[in-house]
């Protein structure tokens, strides 16, 4: 199951890099032969043995730790991120803004889904999807995302700007691990025109930094392969980060936090909202389809009605998608509609509706996926974890809620429709 905090900010916060992987009919690991290779690409193959040197190396702390007093010093420093991410599971896009101001004060824009917002000593995290009345706020101790982890365990950001701005004295392995490697070490340095430093670790992840002339860094690549992964498994990930940068007198508009009618809360779980569940009446929705077809709870009721949340980035839910083939397949003849409902995707509104049409095109899934363009229909059911499937019956109560992936999915939904279908007659 992938968490809507995932979803919603992709890889943003968290580390080291979450992977869902695919599994068989039995819950096993998809063997490595079935997913499609990801070559690892050599991040140092023209750093030659002059780069490598030690006076190299030499030359690439001191200039490392220039750069960190620059973005540390400045008065104001503005930056936008896009984040490209090849892993066996197909590609990722993700675009982050971020914005440093004086007193420590940062905003941080993730995915346009989700804010962060340090001022006067508090950090408040805003995330649209899980709620519009709530936001969570924690004070500041340290860094922002630092003291963000202290209730969202293993939080971070994958780029370096936090550590070069707040960090007192330069420590090369927690600005560059990005919460991608725990231990790297600067491997080469090439000082012809933009400055580029070669980072490596011992389990073959690389790292390269290209630093412009004004001392600011505008692009990062990576390639890794994320840890816990099974034996014999290749899953390797090439990351693309491309940067614009700039320092600048004065922010603006200054950094400010206006809670605009929303409460404070501590925790994650406060700010989450509860799931539905058995007995409780099914939120509405009006909803449209990949060819633009209208779909309303209300306009289904006297039907048995199976909505199945998911995401084209969610291994789990591909996973499970098949099953719901089946079940609408079963369904056909019955008094039941099936429908997907894509939520948490990423991209502009076309880029979403053309990665999903070719997702259900090439999986030839016959029944309909309906397209939740805000959110707002899962923030409604209270889901923060897909895949998520309901049943709701004739009456409009939910007589099933299932959240994650399970082997026997389409037989316990059946199990579900069967007895929705038998107390109404």
């Amino acid at each position: 199951m992938r968490s809507a905090l995932v979803g919603v900010l992709a890889l943003s916060l968290v580390a080291p890099v979450a992977v869902a992987l695919p599994q068989d009919d039995g819950g096993e690991a998809v063997p490595a032969a079935v997913l499609p290779t990801v070559p690892k690409v050599d991040l140092g193959k023209d750093f030659t043995a002059d780069h490598r040197s030690n006076d190299a190396l030499l030359k690439g702390l001191d200039r490392m730790k220039a750069v960190a007093v620059i973005y540390r010093d400045a008065p104001s420093i503005t930056d936008s991120v896009s984040m490209e991410i090849a892993s066996p599971m197909g590609s990722q896009n993700q675009d982050l803004t971020l914005a440093f101001g004086p007193k420590g004060a940062a905003r941080f824009g993730l995915g346009g889904e989700a804010e962060i917002i340090a001022v006067d000593g508090k950090v408040n995290l805003l995330v649209s999807s899980l709620s519009k009345d709530k936001f969570l706020q924690v004070d500041m101790e340290g860094d922002p995302i630092a003291s963000l982890a202290s209730v969202v365990p293993g939080m971070s950001l994958p780029v370096p700007h936090v550590a070069l701005r707040y960090q007192p004295e330069f420590r090369e392995k927690e600005v560059f691990g990005l919460g991608l490697m725990e231990e790297p070490e600067l491997a080469g340095y090439r000082a012809e025109g933009d400055k580029e430093m070669f980072l490596f670790e011992d389990d073959g992840a690389m790292l390269l930094v290209q630093v412009n002339k004004a001392g600011l860094i505008d692009s990062m690549k990576a390639t890794m392969t994320p840890p816990g992964l099974p034996e014999g498994m290749d899953f390797s990930m090439n990351l693309t980060f491309t940067m614009k940068p700039a320092i600048v007198e004065a922010l603006s508009p200054p950094i400010a936090f206006d809670a605009a009618g929303r409460t404070a809360v501590k925790s994650m779980e406060e700010l989450e909202p509860q799931p539905v569940k058995v007995g409780d009446m099914a939120p509405g929705f009006d909803l449209k389809d990949l060819g633009g077809a209208e779909f309303s709870l209300a306009s289904l009721k006297g039907n048995v009605v199976v909505l199945d949340f998911w995401a084209t980035w969610c291994g789990p839910c591909r996973q499970g998608l098949p099953k719901i083939q089946e079940l609408a397949s079963w369904a056909e003849g019955k008094p039941v509609k099936v429908f997907a409902v894509n939520v948490w995707e990423q991209g502009s509104p076309d880029e979403r509706m053309t990665k999903v049409k070719e997702f259900w095109t090439t999986q030839k899934f016959t029944f309909p996926t309906l397209i939740d363009a805000d959110n707002a229909v899962v923030g409604e059911y209270g889901f923060t974890g897909i895949p998520a499937t309901v049943v709701i019956g004739p009456d409009g109560t939910i007589k099933g809620v299932h959240v994650g992936f399970s082997p026997d999915l389409a037989d316990t939904l059946k199990k579900d429709i069967e007895a929705a279908m038998s107390s109404q007659s």
